[in-house]
């Protein structure tokens, strides 16, 4: 059934692009912590690909333009959740190069234990006709710069989950990467670490899911990820079995 939902939002897509300026389509993906978007924006290209095999399709993922672990501590940010964790100006600046046609590029972060450092180098995005951001707050338009971001997007879409689900996912997301990237944790420390966080998130996830109002597509998730259904105000709500030929 997740195929069907994808193939209506290539769909979509495809309609967008013909009438984009520049030829230049700009996708948020958006939605709370744990709901999936990085696994769904990984799916929207590898579609995206299939229907549009002559252009040049890649994600720019706003965690890459977290600050550093030094950085949090120097300007008394508490925790990579918050969305003054972004380095606001680096990241609008690869928008606006995107836009312009220019080059893009985002930096590599890699952990040291739980700690999230900055490599030296950056990644290419290789993205000359359709970029995929998936990113967490980039629907905020309360400040200039989150403001200048909203308004660069072509299309708007936002993952919709109960909140149970998304505190479950959240869970178990941070837990196995716990233990993946140190060995030698014990559980007592893996749940002394989650209980600690666990608030603070919940807080997170319950003022990011306001955002879906600004988004222009809607994917409502259910149980185990599956999407159930898809609202927009750019053609009639989709749902299973429809024809899909708009």
């Amino acid at each position: 059934m997740d195929n069907f939902y994808y193939d209506i939002i290539s769909r979509i897509i495809q309609h967008k692009y013909l009438i984009v300026k520049d030829k230049k389509l700009l996708i948020g993906v958006s939605g709370s912590v744990s709901v999936g978007k990085t696994f769904f924006c990984e799916r929207l290209k590898t579609i995206l690909k299939r229907d549009f095999p002559d252009r040049c399709i890649d994600i720019m993922h706003q965690d890459s333009f977290l600050l550093s672990h030094e950085e949090l501590k120097e300007t008394n940010i508490k925790g990579k959740s918050s969305p003054d964790a972004i380095d606001m100006n680096r990241f609008l600046n690869e928008i606006v190069h995107f836009k312009k046609g220019e080059e893009i590029y985002e930096p590599i972060i890699y952990y040291k234990g739980n700690v999230k450092m900055k490599d030296s180098n950056e990644r290419k995005i290789e993205a000359n006709d359709i970029c995929i951001v998936d990113g967490g707050y980039i629907y905020r338009n309360d400040n200039d710069n989150y403001k200048q971001l909203y308004e660069n997007f072509d299309l708007k879409i936002f993952l919709l989950a109960p909140m149970e689900y998304n505190r479950k996912w959240w869970l178990n997301r941070t837990k196995n990467r716990l233990i993946e990237r140190n060995s030698v944790i014990t559980n007592q420390e893996v749940e002394a670490i989650l209980e600690d966080k666990e608030q603070r998130i919940l807080k997170y996830i319950e003022s990011d899911r306001r955002y879906y109002i600004n988004a222009d597509i809607l994917i409502e998730k259910g149980f185990n990820h599956r999407i159930l259904n898809i609202n927009t105000n750019l053609v009639p709500v989709c749902t299973y079995g429809e024809n899909i030929s708009f």
